[in-house]
């Protein structure tokens, strides 16, 4: 026979409840020594996540006689006791900088759910909070207005682009909500005003591109400099880091085509330390890509293919020369000594390049410029939108805009083998003259 109602009552330490469609909610009786206890609510999305809440809340009776509250992360679940006479807030008189350190490091850098984000992302808040900081940094939280942070946020998007814009008014905006949370301030001013919403841009600065008239001059430069780190970016669209990241394993000869599943580049380390997030140092590492969709397959003309395993070879005496055994696993684009670029020495190859040649705004042509140059090939050459997204590796059309569906491999290869129409050609017309 079932428990009568009564009985269950009574006997309750704990339960679930479906309060809607997407929200449960689990409540639990966490008893102190002395028989008294503490009455916790919460509301999860999931079920199964108010019931680890549930299993981790019971790890901890019975409670000591002087715990007199339990908080419960809502990003990371994770669980802290209260003691009587403690008081773990902030200091609410805190410079509107400081909090941005302490909130980045105390609630940001292990992301959702207790899963440590990447340095890299780390380091993105960090950059972006800088932007903020360097407006309204030196005001205390507290006494911040609507207006000065809607001023700050305008003058910052008038200063980049849409899309750094965004990121920083979205930290900001998540910042001020943990503020309150953490009780340094009393009202959130973002909370209790209308949006902040950007004014459309006129005549702002767009990245500059490599024209199609200029194209052969800077291919015929990279052909005769072996500048073919420049020139793969250029036929492929990569972001810099994924460049330096491709090895031989990633090139398929027979196919003409080239696999973006890595990055490399230089990561920044941090600590916090006396308030304060510093910087401590960087490391060269291998990561992983931006998203999902970053990871594809692109085409590659077959005369630069062609290229290619000549270099091949010569870095196999590169190797030798530096005392190392060549290896299917190295990157393909190395320095003289051997070694795996990152952004930096990118940077400065195009440069130099960019000096040399004196094309239409080579100094304001950037790696990235690159991209976008590739993109523009692709416009010119009527590749579809959702064709270009996934050839740019981009989760979608626009920063955090609507995802399009996937395409497969073939038509992705087809699709940037398209982009590269007449890309084949002049690398032939620099041999053939």
């Amino acid at each position: 026979m079932g428990r009568r109602k009564n009985d269950r009552r009574a006997r309750n330490t704990g339960g679930l409840r479906q309060k809607g469609a997407n929200t449960f909610e689990g409540r639990l009786r966490v008893r102190r020594k002395d028989g008294s206890f503490i009455e916790k609510s919460f509301t999860r999305s999931t079920k199964s996540e108010c019931q680890e809440i549930i299993n981790a809340l019971r790890t901890y009776e019975p409670l000591e006689n002087n715990i007199r509250q339990i908080k419960i992360d809502r990003y990371t679940n994770k669980i802290t006791l209260i003691k009587d006479g403690e008081d773990n807030n902030i200091d609410g008189e805190m410079l509107f900088s400081d909090y941005m350190d302490y909130f980045i490091w105390n609630h940001r850098r292990q992301g959702i759910k207790n899963t440590a984000i990447k340095d890299t992302t780390l380091s993105s808040y960090i950059d972006n909070a800088k932007l903020i900081k360097r407006k309204i940094g030196d005001r205390k939280i507290a006494d911040l207005k609507y207006e000065e942070v809607r001023n700050a946020l305008e003058e910052i998007h008038q200063d980049t682009c849409d899309s750094t814009a965004r990121k920083v008014k979205n930290l900001v905006y998540i910042a001020f909500k943990f503020a309150k949370k953490d009780k340094v301030i009393s009202n959130n001013i973002l909370a209790d005003n209308d949006e902040i919403h950007f004014k459309e841009s006129k005549g702002k600065k767009s990245r500059k591109i490599i024209s199609k008239d200029d194209e052969q001059v800077v291919i015929d430069y990279c052909l005769k400099n072996k500048e073919y780190m420049i020139l793969f970016i250029l036929l492929t669209g990569v972001r810099e880091s994924e460049a330096c990241g491709v090895i031989w394993n990633n090139i398929d000869f027979d196919n003409n085509t080239v696999y973006i599943c890595q990055a490399y580049m230089r990561v920044d380390k941090f600590e916090y330390k006396d308030g304060k997030i510093k910087r401590i140092g960087s490391k060269k590492e291998v990561t992983d890509l931006k998203s999902k969709s970053s990871y594809r397959v692109l085409g590659l003309p077959a005369e630069y293919m062609r290229v290619l395993k000549e270099y091949k070879e010569e870095q196999k005496e590169l190797a030798n020369k530096c005392g190392k055994k060549f290896n299917e696993n190295d990157f393909v684009f190395t320095t003289n000594e051997y070694t795996g670029y990152v952004a930096d020495g990118v940077i400065d190859r195009l440069k130099k390049i960019m000096q040399d040649l004196k094309i239409k705004n080579y100094d304001k042509i950037t790696i990235h410029g690159l991209r976008h140059t590739f993109c523009s090939r692709g416009v010119r050459n009527k590749v579809s939108l959702k064709e270009m997204q996934r050839l740019m590796g981009h989760s979608s059309i626009k920063v955090t805009a609507d995802i399009y569906s996937q395409l497969d491999d073939e038509m992705v290869i087809q699709a940037s083998n398209k982009v590269n129409e007449d890309m084949g050609a002049y690398i032939s017309n620099y041999y053939e003259k």
